[in-house]
């Protein structure tokens, strides 16, 4: 879903639970509203799947291909610690320098440089294993790094084509969001009629309709990030690419979120050493969301 479509949903989502609280003897002076309202909360729920199944796809991906990079870090370094070893005991430097990394260096390499680097590994290690005996260096141990190396290649593209997969089911998604602007225009005449039989009804009803349009107020959402402990942590990266949110939240591990227009929202928490976590916010007329961010280690 695009921006525009995260915040109609976020409206629909406004509207559906306003509804759902509205007596059914309110509901039932108005001829067919229940029917439309039936329709309509089976859209809003296919809707809301979608948007679930798609936060659900991005964020296995990306945490999928984030544990085999940090796991091909940590061997990747255990092999280079044995051959920095071996060069520099054997005084061949060109042979250190080219192999000489730490974990942190690995991990920090862009995906595509990691491979390049494990590979170098590897190739270095191959080419010397019948000296490397002493080191604790066995053809087991390079036939791992390969493997992790082909399985860390293969997740990097994944993403791409997760997002080829999403953008295929646009017209179908575009379909169910006019159905629901019909109900919506449908219910919308019929509860015009209540003007004057229940100004409270009318009143609630169009005040949450305006949330169609961007609403920018001030705490719309309070958050907190916490380890598996429910100890608060900071030093984590938020990230949000649709609002082009990108800001760190500080050493309390709470953080607050406004001026943000109405609809849903997905968030990535990161930080070294943790699984990136990814959070739907969703941004409510005049509620304040609450978030709950749990951070994994590696």
């Amino acid at each position: 879903m695009n921006q525009y479509q995260n915040k109609k949903l976020g409206m629909y989502l406004v509207m559906q639970d306003y509804l759902n609280e509205v007596s059914p003897d309110v509901i039932s002076l108005m001829p067919n509203f229940n029917l439309n309202l039936t329709l309509f909360v089976e859209k809003v729920t296919y809707l809301y799947e979608q948007l679930e199944l798609q936060r659900l796809n991005r964020g296995g991906y990306a945490a999928n291909k984030q544990l085999l990079k940090t796991d091909l870090s940590i061997y990747g370094a255990f092999i280079s610690a044995k051959m920095v070893a071996f060069a520099n005991n054997t005084s061949n430097f060109v042979l250190l320098d080219k192999v000489n990394y730490s974990r942190s260096k690995l991990s920090y390499l862009a995906d595509t440089a990691l491979v390049t680097a494990a590979t170098i590994i590897y190739e270095q290690t191959s080419d010397n294993l019948s000296l490397l005996t002493a080191y604790g260096i066995t053809s087991d141990e390079l036939d791992d790094l390969q493997r992790k190396i082909t399985n860390f290649s293969v997740s990097i593209p994944q993403p791409r084509a997760n997002i080829s997969i999403k953008r295929a089911s646009t017209s179908e998604l575009k379909v169910v969001f006019s159905a629901c602007n019909v109900l919506l225009r449908n219910m919308d005449l019929l509860s015009k009629t209540m003007q004057l039989t229940d100004s409270t009804y009318y009143e609630n009803y169009f005040n949450r309709r305006h949330t169609e349009r961007p609403k920018y107020r001030k705490w719309l959402a309070k958050g907190t990030v916490r380890d598996v402990d429910g100890v608060l942590m900071g030093n984590v990266w938020m990230v949000c690419t649709a609002l082009g949110i990108k800001k760190r939240v500080g050493s309390s591990g709470i953080f607050y979120l406004r001026s943000i227009p109405d609809g849903v929202y997905e968030f990535e928490f990161r930080r070294t050493g943790y699984v990136t976590e990814v959070v739907t916010v969703t941004i409510f007329y005049s509620v304040t969301s609450v978030v709950e961010v749990v951070m994994v280690a590696v």
